[in-house]
């Protein structure tokens, strides 16, 4: 009988449903979640419930319109049909049993209240905000003590390519935590001069984030008419106790989703779980001035034969998360910088990737000696591998000195640098184009390319130019096995200058040797050099 009367009452299963999304919305554990209630709900707390739902869950997703048709709605009833009709409106495929946009907006609802919480919950925040909105970034840029003295922490996301063809190729959205307490506001700019108010949604970076909204609803819409209740397939004629049960359907499954371990953060991921498979992947790094600090292109290779993929007629599809982390000497996070890339290789382009899969993130960090950390997970095949190796960022000096040595596997010259306001490029190096050999390691036979820059370089007073000699070395046990001859590279106007040699490994055994660059300023008489191991392997039949 109690059964019976269930189901007869579809208003119980509506309370039923509320009150399992209610508990997921106030951050409740998911078995919680998941576990519907008896105890009846009067009207009145139904009711608040509702006002809930177009108030938090809804907030960014909501037209005008729909406010006030929600807001001038005279029961409970008319309110869950109007929720039914939200969605539907919504819904890319709604010959489908799955609503494709709901589920990925309670997702990135649910990962917002998760990660972005600082003070007031994760959706209310300007980061929760944006996450809803756009999804997770390509890129994110975190600069947990700032980017230099006196300046406060703050991240930059980056969104590339958007689905929306009105918008640009690139949108960057910085934030500040202006009084340091993990809440991050999103600014027009990283400049602490600007009259940016924080929690002020009139600004125009966020005036910007409204009409990306609003584009990215239009864009979504199947048919307005779902919405107003006109039109066929809507809620009308529908049990309002089956509305109730689709609402608390997608409640459980969102409770199940936030145990899944991919809506970790990365970086938190490595701290938490130690039981993933291990990636395996290789890692290298160079330190190159930039003004007072430097700009270290971090690099990781790996082999596509140990990445999970998914094929879809001929067509194999990846997808890697990448973080590179600069680690203080206490264990902070100086900075870091996280990326998510996602790309398809036909069957011809399989069978000749014959080398590793390269990717290079771009870090800028002060002076200092840090231990770099970068983390691979491979999301099609779970698989997560960590590498740490420790790193030195030397400070300007005026005298003559040298950058890191990165060796190659190809170095180009491009025939027109990219502008001056393209911002740090991979594997572009003002004129020249440079492939890391990140294993450091060459076949006996194969050419040795390195690539650096000379700082502090002395001017000819009459020419105004300067002159430099360089000698390439290879030592062995501390012996020198190959000096090439002096080479002498055109002179220019610049007091820096970049680089590119090689040295061919001819007749040489398998073994680890030491490369030894040595450049002198013919004007000043100075003389500065920089070494870097590398391996010579026997030579594939």
């Amino acid at each position: 009988m109690p059964q019976q009367a269930a189901q007869r009452d579809p208003m119980s299963r509506t309370r039923r449903a509320l009150r399992c999304w209610i508990a997921l919305l106030g951050a409740a554990s998911a078995a919680a979640a998941a576990a519907p209630a008896t105890e009846p709900y009067d009207d009145a707390e139904l009711e608040k419930l509702l006002e809930r739902w177009r108030k938090e869950l809804v907030v960014y997703l909501l037209e005008d319109d729909e406010k006030r048709e929600f807001d001038a709605l005279a029961d409970n009833d008319a309110r869950l049909e109007f929720m039914h009709r939200f969605w539907g409106a919504r819904d890319p495929t709604p010959s489908t049993p799955e609503n494709e946009f709901r589920d990925q907006h309670l997702q990135r609802f649910v990962y917002a209240n998760r990660n972005f919480g600082a003070g007031r919950p994760g959706w209310r925040t300007d980061r929760g905000r944006l996450y809803i909105l756009l999804g997770p970034p390509d890129e994110i840029q975190r600069n947990p003590t700032g980017r230099g003295p006196n300046e406060r922490p703050s991240e930059v996301w980056v969104y590339n390519n958007p689905d929306d063809p009105l918008l640009p190729r690139e949108l960057v959205f910085p934030f500040v935590d202006f009084f340091g307490v993990g809440d991050f506001d999103l600014v027009s700019g990283l400049d602490r001069t600007a009259q940016v108010k924080p929690y002020d949604t009139g600004t125009p970076a966020f005036s910007d984030l409204n009409a990306f909204a609003k584009r990215r609803q239009r864009q979504t819409y199947v048919d307005r008419r779902l919405a107003s209740g006109r039109g066929g397939g809507g809620a009308r004629g529908r049990d309002v106790g089956d509305l109730a049960s689709d609402l608390f359907q997608t409640q459980i499954d969102l409770a199940r989703a936030e145990k899944n371990a991919r809506l970790v953060p990365l970086r938190e991921l490595v701290i938490t779980r130690h039981d993933f498979a291990e990636l395996r992947f290789e890692l290298s790094a160079s330190a190159f001035r930039l003004g007072s600090s430097a700009y270290l292109p971090v690099t990781v290779a790996l082999r596509y034969a140990e990445l999970g993929r998914e094929q879809v007629q001929g067509t194999e599809h990846y997808a890697l998360s990448l973080l590179a982390q600069l680690l203080l000497q206490d264990g902070k996070v100086a900075t870091e910088l996280e990326r998510r890339i996602q790309f398809s290789l036909d069957q011809r382009e399989r069978e000749q990737a014959g080398r590793p899969l390269l990717y290079q993130l771009p870090l800028q960090a002060a002076p200092g000696s840090y231990r770099l950390r970068a983390v691979v997970r491979d999301e099609l095949g779970g698989a997560v591998g960590v590498q740490e190796t420790a790193l030195t960022i030397s400070a300007p000096a005026f005298e003559l000195t040298l950058s890191d040595l990165m060796l190659a596997d190809e170095i180009a010259q491009l025939e027109q640098p990219p502008p001056a306001d393209a911002g740090l490029l991979p594997f572009t190096f003002g004129r020249f184009r440079v492939v890391p050999n990140v294993a450091a390691a060459y076949p006996s036979g194969a050419a040795l390319q390195v690539y650096f820059q000379v700082y502090g370089l002395a001017l000819d007073p009459g020419r105004g130019t300067n002159e430099i000699e360089i000698v390439y070395e290879v030592l062995r046990n501390g012996k020198v096995t190959q000096s090439s001859p002096a080479q002498y590279p055109v002179p220019s106007r610049e007091s820096e200058r970049a680089v590119a040699g090689a040295l061919r490994l001819q007749g040489y055994a398998p073994g680890s040797y030491l490369l030894r660059v040595t450049v002198r300023d013919r004007i000043a008489g100075a003389s500065a050099a920089a070494t870097r191991a590398f391996e010579v392997r026997a030579a594939s039949s």
